[in-house]
């Protein structure tokens, strides 16, 4: 059973027609996941930090998540936003733009083409931590498009790949077949991961 048989099973789901619409949101979500596992499975510099977080917040809800919990993911979701940066889709209608804007020194600085889950994070001097969620669209980041077109969907995106990775972040131990993030694939104007797999230990 696959994801799309999940779905068409569900008694709850609405519809018996899946069309180009539907496909294309699945779709999505699952590019965006598969490009966070390869990006998370690659940075081991990244595992201790992210997985202390997650069983925290695991512990202290007994397993069952709410969005309270969702929200508290300060660090997975900073780690997402960047993942979502760095493996920005090569759009048709903003091919120069979307890739100049992910890697753009004017927003990112001397380091626009480091991996930096932290630059999402601001540490104020009172104390005060502030991210900038992985949903917020601005010029710096085009993932989910901006202004009046902007997805209305990527908060509910967002959320399911965020319980999706703490799941999985805790149940196994996620690394590349090569041990090393390997060339993304360009195909004309879309990125795909690559050929390399992933290896998923309990």
């Amino acid at each position: 059973e696959d994801l799309l048989d999940f779905y068409l099973n569900d008694p709850n789901f609405k519809t018996d027609i899946v069309d180009d619409k539907y496909m294309n949101e699945l779709f999505g979500q699952l590019y965006l996941l598969v490009f966070a596992s390869i990006n998370y499975a690659g940075r081991p510099e990244l595992w201790d930090e992210i997985y202390e977080e997650q069983l925290k917040i695991h512990n202290e809800s007994d397993g069952i998540l709410t969005m309270d919990d969702i929200q508290k993911m300060v660090k997975l979701d900073c780690f997402l936003r960047e993942s979502f940066r760095y493996s920005a889709d090569i759009d048709r209608d903003v091919f120069i733009m979307q890739k100049d804007t992910a890697f753009s020194n004017k927003f990112y600085g001397e380091t626009a083409h480091e991996f930096q889950p932290k630059r999402h994070i601001i540490s104020h001097s009172n104390g005060k931590v502030v991210h900038s969620p992985a949903t917020k669209v601005d010029r710096s980041l085009l993932t989910f498009g901006g202004g009046k077109h902007a997805c209305p969907g990527r908060f509910f995106a967002v959320n399911e790949i965020k319980m999706c990775l703490h799941k999985m972040i805790l149940k196994y131990h996620i690394r590349t077949e090569s041990g090393k993030i390997d060339p993304i694939i360009v195909k004309s104007s879309m990125l795909l991961p690559p050929n390399s797999g992933l290896v998923l230990e309990n």
